[in-house]
């Protein structure tokens, strides 16, 4: 019978005389066992397989008889197998268990939780290897593509130039990005496990102290901006319920509000300016549509607001929509259109002859986002109207 190998030195016999009596043995224990089992020498040649085993891995138990395990696996295994094969055959352990990558039949790679033993047939006091498998392939490949989404999940979560931190029920902080330890000027190491309004008593007396406690309390998402006196910033916050407590995204905007600012001033005096200005100008965006219009372009057209705004050939003759295609491209290129000769018809069907100008109106990235459009000296056919 087969058993467990002890501890000592361990004397080889031949293991031909035994083959017969594990066959045997294995006639019966190997057809009721759902892994892959196999007897093997102590070279690695095998003396038998299971059904499942040649299943698993797609050899005939007949041609696997003239193979041995080292054929059977992935080149990278060889070394850590056969140092372990080594250990065991020396009676250094009784058995080992490792994941390995072993080759089908077709050449795909298994990956497979083997488990190998040294065993004794007691009769012949020979010794063998009995090992049993299981493919783990589809376990190792969620397990590796769950380590990849994590350390994805991770980096995404340090690159975000927004401080996130997560805090449990009790208010205690359980997760920082870099971005957040920027914010708390404070090591996460320093931080975590401490609570928030301990941490930070004038937070207590803050905006923002209100909507978290809403957000926590009433377990629903919470959005503020606001003045964070403390440091004479602004900040805007969102607070996301989550099974043990908040996740908060803050993020500085204390820049944006001055550009904002900033831009409010230069709209309104843009605005001023168009307005009060005696030639007809509007503002076209990408689609070629006013978007924009003063009071001295509805005057010399005759059209109300409502009328072109959201339009974008109204008052221009059918003949010269070609034409007027083609300025808008140069424009819309970056290219400026100085007093072009061409003709806009009035409301009341009058072709008026005028000059135009054509300005690109671009962004921070030089991106043409609109273009900027005026009417001078406004002629109608057997008179002229300056405006």
């Amino acid at each position: 019978m087969l058993s467990n190998v002890p501890h000592s030195n361990i004397n080889h016999h031949p293991a031909d005389t035994a083959e017969g009596a594990l066959s045997q043995l294995a006639d019966r224990w190997f057809p009721l066992c759902p892994f892959g089992m196999a007897l093997l020498h102590l070279d690695g040649r095998f003396i038998r397989a299971n059904a499942a085993f040649s299943r698993l891995l797609g050899y005939e138990e007949l041609l696997l008889r003239h193979l041995n395990i080292q054929a059977l696996l992935h080149p990278d295994e060889l070394l850590r197998s056969m140092h372990l094969l080594s250990e065991l055959a020396a009676g250094a352990a009784p058995s080992f268990a490792a994941e390995l990558r072993w080759i089908h039949d077709t050449g795909e790679l298994l990956w497979c939780s083997t488990h190998v033993s040294l065993v004794r047939d007691e009769p012949t006091a020979s010794f063998y290897f009995l090992l049993h498998m299981q493919d783990q392939t589809e376990k190792t490949m969620l397990a590796g593509k769950l380590h990849h989404s994590i350390q994805t999940c991770h980096t995404l979560i340090e690159s975000v130039p927004y401080s996130l931190f997560m805090i449990d029920i009790d208010w205690r902080l359980t997760f920082l990005n870099r971005a957040a330890e920027k914010t708390f000027k404070d090591k996460k190491e320093h931080l975590l496990g401490q609570n928030l309004w301990q941490r930070f008593p004038r937070a207590l007396q803050s905006a923002f102290y209100a909507p978290v406690c809403r957000a926590m309390e009433e377990k629903t998402p919470v959005y503020h901006h606001d003045f964070y006196a403390p440091r004479g910033r602004w900040y805007e916050m969102t607070a996301h319920p989550t099974k043990d407590g908040l996740c908060l995204f803050f993020r500085d905007t204390t820049e944006l509000k001055r550009q904002e600012s900033a831009y409010q001033e230069t709209k309104l005096l843009l605005d001023s300016a168009i307005g009060h200005s005696s030639a007809p100008i509007s503002i076209l965006d990408v689609n070629h549509r006013i978007v924009q219009i003063n009071p001295a372009y509805l005057a010399a057209f005759g059209f109300t607001e409502e009328e072109l705004l959201w339009q974008a050939h109204l008052n221009i003759p059918k003949e010269l929509l070609d034409e007027t295609q083609e300025l808008y491209r140069q424009a819309s290129a970056g290219h400026h259109v100085k007093d072009y000769e061409t003709k806009r018809r009035h409301k009341d069907g009058r072709l008026l002859d005028v000059r135009l100008t054509l300005s690109p109106v671009t962004n921070a990235e030089q991106t043409v986002v609109a273009l900027f459009h005026i009417i001078r000296d406004i002629r109608e056919s057997g008179g002229t109207v300056q405006h």
